[in-house]
């Protein structure tokens, strides 16, 4: 894989995790470093695609059947595993060129440090950029950030949804001001008016909302640990 290339940036960098369970970004970032700087205008062709994954197949040999790899990931100490904030959402989008969405959410954080089990809900305004749009949507989203503070930093989404019959079906990233690293991303099905094209796309650099109702629990933290436990012991996917 050539030096500079996108592909290559993220697999060096998600498999710098691996070197010793790269908790932070640390690792990762330096193993960018050694792959070179990421080309934009370097893209996969049809052919170089599929000759590349044909090489993977060749090089990559999987010798465990399915049910032993599961049976690797359930046997994954507790500690290693990682685990994300998530969200229930429903939202209204209004774009003309100019774009206004207003959404309303509930999440669930799981914070390992403190033992505790977070949930709050928010009503939020979000401005920005979009093609033309109209609609409602519902979804969930996923977050690696495990805070009330660090998530209300999200204030940056980047997405864009496809027409596919009936509904809409959209992706969402999600950074903080004047970062390029996404740390949540939201899938959403949603429906709205016609447009000449069947796919649009934005950008929020907005959102205004203050956290309510929020809720810690220690035990309600033991209760899911125990939960999550005794269904990895059963086979179960959680």
């Amino acid at each position: 894989m050539n030096s500079g290339n996108a592909s290559a940036l993220l697999y060096a960098h998600e498999n710098a995790h691996l070197v010793d369970y790269d908790k932070g970004e640390e690792i990762a970032k330096y193993a960018e470093t050694k792959i070179g700087k990421n080309d934009p205008n370097e893209k996969f062709t049809d052919s170089e695609r599929e000759e590349y994954i044909n090489s993977l197949r060749e090089r990559v040999k999987i010798d465990k059947t399915l049910e032993e790899q599961f049976e690797i990931a359930r046997n994954i100490d507790k500690n290693d595993r990682e685990e994300y904030s998530t969200e229930f959402f429903t939202s209204e989008a209004y774009a003309f060129g100019g774009r206004v969405s207003r959404t309303q959410s509930i999440f669930t954080l799981l914070n390992k440090e403190k033992e505790t089990l977070t949930t709050y809900n928010i009503g939020s305004t979000s401005v920005g950029f979009g093609s033309l749009d109209m609609g409602a949507s519902a979804g969930i989203g996923f977050y690696y950030d495990d805070t009330v503070e660090d998530l209300s930093k999200l204030t940056t989404s980047i997405g864009g949804s496809l027409v596919i019959g009936p509904v809409s079906i959209g992706t969402d990233f999600l950074l903080k001001k004047d970062s390029k690293i996404p740390r949540g991303i939201r899938f959403y099905v949603g429906k709205g008016i016609t447009t000449p094209l069947p796919v649009e796309g934005h950008l929020t650099f907005i959102e205004i909302g203050n956290p309510k109702n929020i809720y810690e629990n220690k035990k309600a933290y033991k209760v899911f640990k125990d939960f999550l436990k005794s269904s990895r012991e059963r086979g179960g996917e959680w």
